[in-house]
């Protein structure tokens, strides 16, 4: 729910009133009891939910912030990148994918860059920084590219996430209510 606060209002800050939004969201439970039965570096059972979302072409704007717990591997192409590659390719839908947690994995063998399905061409991959103003750094959990050509660079993009040290009023909010 953090990520949808961030789209309808921006930046909230305490005793302030949210503004009112200029949009709806629509969400999809995807992950369910049977998601912990499934192979964390496939979950084949969640893409099939998320393949009905996109054959259902009713949204021109979608964000995805899951996917398999897998970095990308330049020699092959994973089945969650290339369904949702070959989905977009039409240009109707704009979709933004999380980059990915893994930043703090072993640099030596790959496993803090972009995971899977940020890698795809057809989306845009969307990284941490560790805070909002001018000094802003990639915040030590975000994913690292590079990616598989063609989209050598990878997170196209980056975005305030928060840190264990300079977190966001979202993520206090979310801690106050779990």
């Amino acid at each position: 729910m953090g990520v949808t606060s961030a789209f309808l209002f921006g930046p909230l800050w305490p005793d302030e009133e949210a503004p009112r939004p200029f949009s709806y969201v629509d969400h999809y439970r995807v992950l369910d009891e049977k998601t912990t039965e499934e192979d964390p570096y496939e979950l084949y059972r969640t893409l099939s939910h998320l393949e009905d979302i996109l054959l259902s072409r009713q949204y021109e704007f979608m964000n995805l912030s899951l996917g398999p717990d897998l970095p990308i591997d330049d020699d092959e192409i994973h089945p969650w990148t290339s369904l949702i590659d070959n989905y977009l390719s039409d240009g109707e839908t704009f979709l933004t994918i999380a980059a990915g947690n893994n930043g703090n994995s072993d640099n030596s063998l790959g496993l803090d860059r972009v995971q899977v399905p940020s890698d795809c061409v057809n989306a845009l991959s969307v990284g941490a920084t560790d805070q909002v103003d001018s000094e802003w750094k990639r915040a030590s959990y975000s994913a690292v590219g590079p990616d598989r050509s063609p989209c050598l660079v990878k997170p196209d993009l980056v975005t305030f996430g928060g840190t264990p040290n300079n977190i966001s009023i979202y993520q206090v909010l979310l801690i106050l209510e779990s």
